[in-house]
């Protein structure tokens, strides 16, 4: 699992948080793209859009989410227990929406996980994920 602080852990943490608010009458959207972790030409696939919990031995990388106060909410497939990626760096997937604004926060705590194969390219593997927040007006 992702940390912040680059060295990873061998148990589901919190990667991130990410705070929203908006006094758009009806809410936002939080959109998140970007590739799947790629070193080269070598990736570690995205699980896509089913929320499931990668096995030791396959390559995979997502993301899931809890949030806390305010009126927004994570949507599927990202508010499971497991993960999902399904985006890409030129689509992007909701992560989580508010169908109204009441302007008090929401904190979005980002689980990342990513698990390999035995065949994968030894290397460091990265991406940037952006995050989008559109107010819905």
């Amino acid at each position: 699992y992702a940390t912040g602080d680059g060295v990873g852990s061998a148990t589901d943490t919190v990667s991130y948080t990410i705070d929203v608010s908006t006094n758009a009458a009806s809410g936002y959207g939080l959109y998140v793209r970007g590739d799947p972790l790629k070193n080269g030409a070598s990736t570690i696939d995205a699980i896509g859009g089913a929320n499931t919990t990668p096995s030791a031995g396959t390559k995979a990388f997502g993301i899931r989410a809890d949030a806390s106060g305010g009126v927004g909410a994570v949507v599927t497939p990202y508010d499971g227990s497991g993960f999902a990626y399904d985006a890409d760096a030129n689509t992007e997937t909701t992560v989580a929406s508010a169908t109204s604004g009441n302007g008090v926060t929401t904190t979005y705590s980002i689980h990342t996980v990513a698990t390999i194969d035995t065949l994968l390219d030894p290397g460091n593997y990265s991406t940037n994920l952006i995050y989008i927040v559109t107010a819905n007006f």
